[in-house]
């Protein structure tokens, strides 16, 4: 049985100092004293009396609560010394929104953050009897990543603004032709220039009438035939065989090509154009203008027959190819009759109407037309051919007619808002003394749809009445029935018609109009 160790008690209290003792206890904690003899039996060295009583002394003095703290408690208490330390950096530094509010805006690319490696977890402290106090050790810093670019605006400098140049006024160019706002073609019949004009002629009025206005003695017609250069005045077209023959029979015209040759001419024979032939009139109406025939003895017919647009049955023969009494109406002398894109048209029937209705449409220029064209029947156009009442025909009624219709023309407010007349005969005698068969120079050498024959009709000569003419003087300039087209077309702003459009027939041009476009 070993041997109790006189210091200690069977009780766990310290036989030296009294203190108690755990079961598992080896030394006493308040002197040192050893429970049962050491593993090596070290004997200790001896202690004096006054060592072993100071050495006493101290443990008792010394508090419990100076007795070092467990690692788990040291650790918290740093972690909680850095956290009281981050709240105190917080509270103290700027506010971040009055910091925002107050900072400028900066564009900022921001670049991916690098990845965040995890931390390794500290090993755990093995336990000691008696640790001391632990300093933590803080993780050594990471080297701080370069701070992403920061992206800056991009200021861009307007270029300086360059001084506007003035461009230099542009003065529109002087209209060519006069203002000329409505127009009068009066046809006569069957007389050439020399006739006319001549001093022992019957025709006063008519040898008056350049004293006031330009006398043209170089016109000619452009074919032999009425009906020919009646339809060369409002298409361009050339004649044909039975168009310079005045188309006894009143048949359609057959083309004998699908589309029209050179000078737009529609190759083939007959009376009546197709209609898709390009008039006058039509221009006239596309562009916004008007106009009308006022054919003499038009409104003279027996009850029930329609007072305007008088043309013959289609294919049968023509019932007005020669005067009738009390009624002279030819039909060859109106060529608005001649083409579908007229007779089939509502237009024939306002348009083409009796030398009746020209006084009342001149009292207004609203209801003057653009253009106008006036035919005289067969006892006043100046044929030499009695009429079939026994009436006086040839020049000497030709020139009283003649008064009798352009005196109220040219006494309208329509002729003196921008108003042209022209007078001339369709066509010089085919035969007899006074027989002419002359032309131009700007005609045709040949006309395809009438060969053998030789273009011209005669020199007729034309007299124009107008403010913008040079009144009392002759102008030699040749001119014929298609530069008479081309003139009407070039005052009202169209595209010439057929022959009308050849470089060789040039309209009037400065040699007529005497004044100043604007009629100044």
């Amino acid at each position: 049985m070993p041997a109790i160790d006189p210091h200690f008690t069977s009780l766990g209290i310290c036989a030296r100092c009294a203190g108690p003792l755990a079961v598992d206890q080896r030394y006493c904690l308040a002197c040192g004293e050893r429970r049962g003899p050491a593993p090596f039996r070290l004997s200790p060295a001896p202690e004096s009396a006054p060592a072993q009583r100071q050495r006493h002394r101290r443990v008792a003095l010394l508090p419990a609560a100076l007795e070092p703290p467990s690692p788990r408690v040291a650790t918290a208490a740093v972690l909680a010394l850095f956290g009281f330390g981050v709240f105190a950096g917080t509270m103290a530094g700027p506010r971040a929104d009055a910091t925002l509010a107050d900072a400028r805006p900066l564009i900022v690319v921001r670049a991916p953050a690098p990845p965040i490696a995890a931390a390794p977890r500290p090993a755990p402290l093995p336990e000691v009897p008696a640790p001391a106090p632990v300093t933590p050790v803080p993780a050594p810093a990471a080297t701080p990543a370069a701070p992403p670019p920061v992206a800056q605006p991009v200021v861009t400098t307007p270029p300086a603004p360059q001084p506007k140049s003035t461009p230099a006024p542009v003065t529109p160019p002087a209209p060519t032709h006069p203002d000329v706002k409505h127009v009068w073609v009066i046809a006569l019949a069957d007389h050439r220039f020399d006739e006319a004009m001549d001093p022992a002629s019957a025709t006063p009025y008519l040898k008056g009438l350049p004293a006031t206005g330009l006398l043209v003695p170089n016109y000619y017609a452009v074919a032999h035939g009425s009906l020919a250069n009646g339809i060369a005045l409002l298409s361009g077209q050339g004649p044909n065989a039975d168009t310079a023959a005045d188309c006894s029979t009143y048949t359609d015209f057959v083309p004998s090509a699908p589309k029209p040759a050179a000078d737009g001419q529609l190759l083939g024979n007959g009376c009546v154009y197709p209609a898709s032939m390009q008039t006058l009139p039509g221009q006239l109406t596309g562009a916004g203008r008007t106009w009308k025939a006022y054919v003499e003895d038009m409104g003279n017919v027996p009850e029930g027959q329609p007072a305007s647009c008088r043309h013959p049955d289609p294919g049968a023969a023509d019932p007005y190819a020669a005067p009738r009494p009390g009624d002279a109406y030819l039909t060859r002398r109106n060529p608005f009759v001649f083409f579908h894109a007229i007779t089939d048209s509502p237009d024939c029937a306002t348009g083409v109407v009796g030398l009746d209705r020209l006084a009342p449409d001149l009292a207004d220029p609203q209801s003057t037309p653009s253009f106008s064209y006036i035919v005289p029947n067969a006892c006043h156009d100046g044929r030499d051919t009695p009429c079939a009442d026994g009436a006086p025909a040839g020049l000497a009624a030709a020139d009283t007619w003649l008064q009798g219709v352009l005196d109220p023309i040219l006494a309208s407010k329509a002729y003196a808002d921008g108003g042209l007349v022209v007078v001339t005969f369709d066509q010089a005698p085919t035969d007899g003394p006074n027989a002419d068969a002359r032309g131009s120079a700007a005609l045709p050498p040949a006309y395809p749809n009438a060969p053998g024959t030789t273009p011209g009709g005669g020199r007729v000569g034309a007299l124009l009445l107008s403010k913008f003419v040079k009144a009392g003087k002759v102008d030699d300039t040749e001119y014929d029935h298609f530069a008479l087209l081309r003139s009407i077309e070039d005052l009202f702003s169209l595209d010439p018609l057929g022959y009308a459009g050849r470089k060789s027939e040039a309209g009037f041009g400065e040699d007529v109009w005497g004044r100043s476009p604007a009629g100044g």
